[in-house]
């Protein structure tokens, strides 16, 4: 499996991210993986996806550096809608709503609250 870790080129903040990157890498290295740290984007990250857990904000940081350097991003506010659809499946034995799920996860987040 290869892994791409995202460092966005930026004034103050570019060598903590890499930093942070390099150590990631070297702990991912260590497990057999192959790693690539990306910091630009040289049109090679658009088969890249970062998925980030958090939906609340619904960019992130992490979203949004990875962006910068050419992949696709999505929050985990789909992930939460879809984990309480099937457990609502599995519970009920009725098909989930979750259209209205994924609108009302969203109007919550969207609310402040």
């Amino acid at each position: 499996m290869k892994i791409s870790l995202v460092t966005p080129a930026g004034k103050q903040s570019r060598a903590g991210n890499r930093t942070t990157a390099v150590r990631w890498a070297r702990i991912l290295r260590q497990l057999g993986h192959q790693v690539a740290i990306a910091e630009e984007d040289d049109g090679k990250n658009a088969d890249m996806l970062v998925a980030d857990i958090v939906y609340k904000p619904l960019k992130t940081r992490l979203m949004m550096q990875a962006e910068a350097v050419g992949a696709r991003a999505f929050n985990g506010l789909g992930m939460l809608a879809w984990q309480g659809a099937r457990s609502f499946e599995l519970w009920t034995g009725s098909a989930p709503p979750v259209d209205a799920m994924m609108a009302a996860a969203l109007e919550r987040v969207n609310d402040g609250n």
